[in-house]
């Protein structure tokens, strides 16, 4: 776990997940099982084809997504048809803000570390930079560019 990183809580009745927005709210985060995905609502770059992962129930076609994902050390793009943790338990509870991600999240500041299980992320104003600190394989997103390793 990096130095000075923030612990966040659990946000109540969310699918036991750890979970986060940007504070531009374009951005936001969560564990999930045993992944650590994020989806970014506006962005201007081309999903990657070369990290598409088959469809939920589709087996035979590939999804892009508008995230990414880190499951078992290894980064792919999120599954579109992924319904995230955030935009459910606001849908649960009345509690969309902007993109329909819940307002009770917590906001990882710019320049905040934050640690979730065996995942960390940095937030900053030119995007966002998450890894698995097991495998240290990671992601940087933002509205314009994406990079993966």
């Amino acid at each position: 776990m990096p130095a000075g990183a923030i612990v966040l809580p659990e946000l109540p009745d969310a699918w036991g997940s750890l979970m986060f927005k940007t504070p531009s709210e374009n951005i936001a985060c969560a564990t999930e099982w045993e992944s650590f995905g994020c989806m970014i609502y506006e962005y201007t770059y081309v999903d990657p084809p070369e990290l598409r992962v088959p469809c939920s129930g589709e087996p035979s076609e590939l999804c892009g997504g508008n995230g990414f994902r880190i499951s078992g050390g290894r980064v792919s793009l999120m599954d579109r048809s992924d319904v995230p943790p955030w935009t459910a338990s606001c849908y649960d509870w009345g509690t969309c803000g902007t993109n329909y991600i819940d307002t009770r999240l917590p906001t990882l500041q710019y320049g905040s570390v934050a640690a979730l299980d065996y995942y960390a992320c940095i937030s900053g104003e030119d995007g966002l930079t998450c890894w698995d600190t097991r495998s240290g394989h990671g992601f940087f997103m933002s509205r314009s560019a994406y990079a993966v390793w």
